[in-house]
């Protein structure tokens, strides 16, 4: 696997939940490259577990939204915002026992619209959650005026 480097790094003001590595209240997710799937990997701690050590199901959400749009990005170079986000949980999540995964695939893609699947799961490889996000890319114009982006 490669590391997908974050573009967002320079951009004023970047404070991303998700995967801006300096916010300290966020997920500080990391993304790689495993032959044309997306790979996050997350380092989960108690801050994030809702009853009994589970990851609560909005901090899974995220992970899969966050997941799906680093895929559209990092192998179309295209900025999108969610318009739909189905998630389905399937057993627990635990904080506790290592990291977290989530396996991002495009499942298709025109000029509008995105679809991308995600899966979370363990080392164990069972997966425990998964959802699909439907995404609007964003023109070039506008992605580049709110993101920095090189559309």
């Amino acid at each position: 696997m490669k590391e997908i480097p974050n573009k967002f790094l320079d951009i004023p003001d970047y404070n991303c939940f998700g995967c801006a590595p300096h916010n300290d209240a966020g997920l500080k997710l990391t993304f790689f490259d495993d032959n044309g799937t997306l790979i996050a990997i997350w380092k989960p701690d108690l801050r994030f577990a809702g009853y009994d050590n589970i990851v609560h199901g909005g901090v899974q959400a995220t992970i899969i939204d966050e997941a799906a749009a680093w895929a559209v990005d990092a192998f179309h170079n295209k900025t999108v915002m969610t318009v739909n986000l189905n998630v389905n949980y399937h057993r627990p999540l635990t904080v506790s026992n290592g990291d977290i995964f989530a396996k991002a695939k495009i499942l298709k893609m025109d000029v509008k619209y995105a679809e991308v699947s995600v899966e979370l799961y363990k080392d164990d490889g069972i997966v425990t959650t998964s959802g699909v996000v439907t995404f609007r890319i964003v023109s070039g114009k506008l992605a580049a005026k709110l993101f920095g982006s090189k559309e």
